[in-house]
């Protein structure tokens, strides 16, 4: 796993809408590490593989967040979707 301050951190939180599943993602940050949260299910640790990658491993989660475009792209099951973070 990488380190990242809590700045960093911080550059991802947010609700992020993903129109093709229909439900939204909830970043939040402890100010050491990220959690996600998608609409109606319990919370899930993510840890940080890189600077902008993050994984939870039991659910074969990962999670590749584009700061300067407002997206992240969930990769699930061969599945891949797309959220934009909301304003």
């Amino acid at each position: 796993s990488v380190a990242l301050t809590s700045e960093q951190l911080a550059a991802f939180v947010g609700t992020y809408s993903s129109a093709q599943l229909g439900m939204d993602l909830k970043i939040t940050s402890d100010g050491t590490r990220l959690q996600g949260q998608a609409t109606g299910q319990p919370a899930f640790p993510l840890t940080a593989t890189s600077e902008t990658d993050f994984e939870f491993k039991p659910a074969g989660i990962v999670i590749k967040f584009d700061v300067s475009s407002k997206k992240l792209t969930l990769n699930q099951g061969g599945g891949k979707f797309d959220f934009v973070k909301k304003e």
